[in-house]
């Protein structure tokens, strides 16, 4: 029986190679973002009711959690041992992924904020924040560049090499997370 050990996107290179070279027989499953930014967006602003005020433009690869974890599972599996699979699903820009969350869940759409804008003004805050004993920053320098610096991805291996596609649309996670936050009593009505 062969062992296999999963690396996350979460962990380096380093560790991914460390994988690789040890004795185990290793398969790397890199996975794009979680349906996580489409959860935080309804649960900061659809059922506490404010409004967003922006967001940075970017490019984002968004897979349903389900997806991604049967992706996984296709990687111990069938995963060849020393290579990297990329667990995919749709490539959206920052705008597209905005505009779905908006028309789902009947939030206002946000509007695209220039990176310099963003910048400053997380710099303003975080300032404010550790010298003047102000608020927290509400948005973080990490957060910017999480946000303007993703990217697409091609998980053609993945599909060729396991049989892996996802089942579930952007539009269907939005869905499942919103019906999720109204099942547990946490979407204010508007």
């Amino acid at each position: 029986m062969c062992q296999f050990s999963v690396a996350l996107q979460s962990t380096t290179a380093g560790a991914s190679e460390k994988l690789i070279t040890s004795s185990l027989f290793a398969a790397i499953a890199h996975m794009s973002r979680f349906c996580s930014s489409v959860s935080f967006f309804i649960d900061k602003y659809v059922c506490d009711g404010r409004v967003m005020a922006g967001y940075v433009a970017g490019k984002r690869n968004v897979v349903y959690a389900g997806d991604a974890g049967r992706g996984l599972v296709r990687v111990c599996e069938d995963g060849h041992p020393g290579e990297r699979y990329l667990i995919c699903g749709e490539n959206l820009t920052m705008q597209q992924l905005m505009a779905k969350i908006a028309a789902v869940t009947g939030a206002p759409e946000p509007r695209e904020i220039p990176l310099a804008a963003a910048k400053l003004v997380s710099a303003w805050q975080t300032f404010k924040y550790k010298h003047l004993h102000g608020p927290a920053p509400k948005v973080s320098p990490s957060a910017i560049a999480v946000m303007s610096s993703g990217q697409y991805l091609d998980g053609s291996r993945a599909t060729r090499e396991l049989g892996y596609r996802p089942e579930v649309s952007v539009d269907e996670a939005i869905r499942r997370a919103l019906e999720w936050f109204r099942s547990q009593g946490k979407v204010k009505n508007r």
